[in-house]
């Protein structure tokens, strides 16, 4: 299975805007245009996806 390249932004308010890429060279014109338009580069994170099985138990009382 191919991981997904995660490129994430944040805007002025702080919240994330999160694309992704099927592979590292689309991920990084992404950025270039990014930086082309304005956006700061120390806005910009490029990560990759991690796939994980997480099994989650919750108990509520009422």
């Amino acid at each position: 299975m191919q991981q997904k390249i995660l490129v994430i932004t944040s805007n002025l308010v702080g919240l994330p805007t999160i694309s992704e890429f099927k592979s590292k060279d689309d991920a990084k014109e992404q950025v270039k245009k990014m930086i082309k338009k304005g956006i700061s580069p120390n806005a910009i994170r490029v990560t990759q996806e991690i796939p994980m099985n997480i099994e989650i138990q919750v108990d509520v009382e009422f």
